[in-house]
């Protein structure tokens, strides 16, 4: 039986992305040596078939030395997983994601002062 649809990214294609991203296009040995615990090239080559179909990345068509790039930018995917981290690990309270980052050490009491002149009060 055919496994499901992944919603959303898997780690291996958020790190081709972000590749992809940093370099603005890049051949699949290009990709492959930029992964964390380098897969094998046929791996990769397997990924961005899937993400192809997904319509994350395109090829430039060459049959060899085909040269990929990201479709979507960061902004598009970034507020999707949000609300699914949000939903499935938050419930839903976006409070209760600032306070884990805190307790986490990753936002900072600085961090909060900017967010709050950032998006401080609106009307």
């Amino acid at each position: 039986m055919a496994r499901p649809p992944t919603r959303g990214l898997t780690d291996r294609e958020a790190e081709i992305l972000v590749c992809l991203w940093e370099t603005k296009e890049a051949s699949v040995e290009e990709i492959r040596q930029g992964l964390s615990e380098a897969p094998t090239a046929s791996t990769v080559r397997k990924l961005l078939s899937i993400m192809v179909e997904r319509k994350l990345v395109v090829g430039d068509g060459n049959t060899y030395g085909r040269r990929y790039r990201a479709v979507r930018s960061p902004r598009d995917l970034q507020a999707p997983a949000v609300r699914r981290l949000l939903d499935t690990l938050f419930s839903g309270s976006a409070e209760e994601l600032v306070a884990g980052l805190v307790d986490a050490g990753r936002l900072t009491p600085a961090d909060l002062r900017r967010l709050a002149r950032r998006y401080g009060r609106r009307g």
